[in-house]
């Protein structure tokens, strides 16, 4: 079974069609006929970002081999735990890029992530300028897209908020969606619309509530689910998760419905 199988085959627990639609949005990238009206509103309130396969998914997946390879943490001092934290990753995320036949975004994080693991002390600028060359020209069809540039200005954004005194995950993080998504709205949104100064306003509030929700609540589960749709398998305790994932599809749903609201 493969990684889309297997995630296809998770979502039937989900009874909800518009939770299940949402999850193998943020989880696949899978765009049905019925979920066109999901990735309005998320368009719309410059959000859409959130649902876009990324390094978001592919850092909570890293979270969760690091604590699958945890029961190797009191023997971290041994020269063979490295290379085993290595191998395991590094198989994983190669394993996620092919699942998802490489989208730009995917594509990224997965070298980023790669390149980290095998120089950790390497200079940030450095890593990043050999990063960027490395897709470039192993990737060079994605120059061509826009996912491809918006995934860089993002990831350099999370980078920079060091140096702006953002010391903290979740301050970091916030900061990088809210200036994604300013960039989106000019970008995506309709200019021209007296709405648009409104839009604008929500739609910043919007980045960030969603931007915690999908952080802290929906992005965890995805993680481990992917771990288990790897092997092909639904992970342990799939209906308890299948619950856990439509109550945060819920609430996203609400929320969204709500601004959407306002906004109209």
């Amino acid at each position: 079974m493969s990684v889309i199988d297997a995630l296809n085959t998770f979502a039937q627990n989900i009874e909800n069609p518009q939770e299940k639609r949402l999850f193998l949005l943020a989880a696949a990238g899978l765009h049905g006929p019925h979920s066109w009206n999901i990735t309005q509103d998320f368009r719309y309130l410059g959000i859409l970002h959130l649902l876009v396969l990324s390094g978001s998914q592919i850092s909570h997946f890293r979270a969760v081999i690091d604590r699958l390879f945890g029961f190797l943490a009191y023997r971290k001092a041994s020269p063979l735990y490295p290379y085993i934290r290595f191998l395991g990753l590094s198989t994983g995320l190669l394993f996620i890029g092919h699942a998802f036949t490489w989208p730009a975004p995917i594509t990224r994080a997965i070298i980023c992530e790669i390149f980290r693991a095998i120089f950790p002390h390497f200079r940030l600028d450095l890593a990043l300028f050999f990063c960027l060359l490395i897709q470039a020209i192993l990737f060079s069809h994605q120059l061509q897209q826009w996912s491809f540039f918006l995934s860089w200005f993002a990831y350099l954004t999370l980078q920079l908020a060091p140096q702006l005194g953002l010391k903290k995950e979740l301050i970091k993080s916030l900061f990088t969606t809210l200036i994604t998504q300013i960039v989106c709205l000019f970008l995506f949104s309709d200019q021209s619309s007296t709405n648009w100064p409104v839009q604008i306003a929500w739609g910043l509030v919007a980045n960030l509530i969603m931007g915690i929700i999908f952080e802290f609540a929906l992005m965890p589960i995805i993680g481990w689910i992917w771990l288990w749709a790897i092997a092909g398998i639904s992970p342990p305790g799939a209906v308890f998760l299948a619950d856990a994932m439509s109550a945060v599809c819920r609430v996203i749903l609400v929320v969204t419905n709500g601004f959407m609201y306002i906004i109209d």
